[in-house]
């Protein structure tokens, strides 16, 4: 057997190449190998073996070092004053910053890319309303400096945006995957903040799980081959529980928050608020009411205000969207429902599916001013009139969120 060849082993690598089990060149950062994957690289035992050499051949730092560091004192800590003259003196080398190692060109260029698009147009996806603009434009990417995880929540969120409007297919993978690695980064440092919310926090964690649900949103509608699997009345389930979550974190933390929960929320819970439609709408949410009373006719008083209430809210989302073109009018909506009505919607009951028929009417409706919307409406009116029994009565009941929606009959199931 050859003797094995001889090499100089070093423990000086980048962190990168060591986790990989690679030999690293040791050329940079950036070295070769994480050059030519595109990814940071990092030196953090070189960094901190150099940091250590500095400070124990160096008495003292210079004037320039003292004066750039944090928190430098007027008088450098490695002299005193003595008779007018400065002598060294003992005590602890002054802090040595460790490295600001350059990301490679490309991510730096992928990542100013998507900053701009989040200041300058995805916010107002998260904006319900123009008092919303200051908090989802300023505030929260100023919380993202100290924040990773929603740093990262706002890169893949605008990543995903830019995949929307995309005119190749080369372009939608590329700004899709870059969205998925941004939001899967951000996941394990978000479920710990979530375990332990702070007033110091609580902000950033209620902002990402907002993000999120955009995200989620519109996931669904962009990813390759998304219907390979699943349904879109899946989809809008998953987002339910999104928002069962969001509400969660706003119950614990809404007295720290300086941001609010979507501001047509208030709107919709008040019971004074006027409902003002367009005579199309009110007739159909008057035949939905008609339908609603006969049909939950020997169900228990619960259940049925359940369902009243939830019509009766939705025909409110339609009236504030007509006056304020409130495009977060769809979760708010979507977040009252409770878990008895999503599996009553599962099993297909007729008057569960019409309500969620004239919800994907107000989602059609926000499209033009929501691109995290574009398509579900139609996607799931569409899905639910194939669930649909057949019945010339209930025919009638889903004529007016067709017409709303551009769709012809669709044949429905036997």
């Amino acid at each position: 057997m050859a003797p094995r060849r001889s090499h100089k082993k070093s423990r000086n690598g980048c962190d990168q190449c060591k986790q990989r089990r690679v030999k690293c060149d040791e050329r940079g950062p950036p070295c070769t190998n994480c050059q030519n994957r595109e990814i940071n690289c990092v030196y953090s035992l070189a960094a901190a073996r150099r940091v250590k050499a500095a400070s124990t051949t160096s008495a003292e730092a210079s004037p320039i070092q003292s004066s750039l560091s944090p928190n430098a004192p007027s008088v450098p800590s490695s002299t005193h004053y003595h008779n007018g003259q400065t002598e060294p003196s003992p005590g602890p080398p002054a802090p040595v910053a460790p490295p600001i190692l350059p990301l490679p060109p490309a991510v730096r260029l992928l990542e100013f890319e998507l900053a701009h698009k989040y200041t300058t147009d995805s916010y107002k996806s998260l904006c319900g309303v123009p008092e919303d603009k200051y908090a989802w434009q300023v505030h929260i990417p100023r919380l993202a400096i100290s924040s990773h995880f929603l740093m990262d929540g706002i890169l893949g969120l605008a990543a995903l945006h830019i995949a929307s409007g995309a005119k190749h297919p080369s372009e939608v993978v590329s700004y899709f995957d870059a969205a998925i690695r941004y939001h899967t980064l951000a996941s394990s440092p978000f479920r710990e903040a979530l375990n332990n919310i702070t007033p110091a926090n609580c902000e950033a964690v209620f902002a990402f799980a907002v993000i999120t649900t955009v995200f989620t949103f519109s996931s669904t509608q962009i990813a390759p081959g998304r219907r390979e699997s699943g349904t879109v009345l899946e989809d809008v389930i998953a987002i339910f529980e999104l928002l069962q979550g969001v509400k969660g974190i706003f119950s614990v933390s809404h007295g720290w928050l300086e941001i609010s929960w979507f501001s047509s929320s208030i709107r919709i819970e008040s019971e004074d608020v006027p409902v003002n439609n367009e005579p199309g709408t009110e007739m159909a949410f008057r035949r939905l009411m008609a339908f609603t009373d006969e049909t939950m006719a020997s169900a228990s008083t619960e259940d049925y205000n359940v369902i009243k209430r939830l019509v009766q809210k939705l025909e409110l989302c339609f009236s504030i969207f007509r006056d304020k073109q409130d495009q977060s009018l769809v979760l708010s909506w979507l977040s009252m429902l409770d878990k008895n009505t999503v599996c009553e919607a599962r099993r297909g009951n007729p008057l569960v599916l019409l309500l969620f028929m004239h919800w994907a009417v107000l989602m059609h409706l926000m499209e033009p001013r929501t691109w995290w919307a574009k398509g579900l409406g139609a996607g799931l009116l569409a899905e639910l009139l194939t669930r649909f029994p057949s019945d010339p009565r209930l025919d009638e009941m889903t004529r007016w969120p067709r017409e709303k929606v551009n769709l012809r009959p669709i044949k429905v199931l036997q």
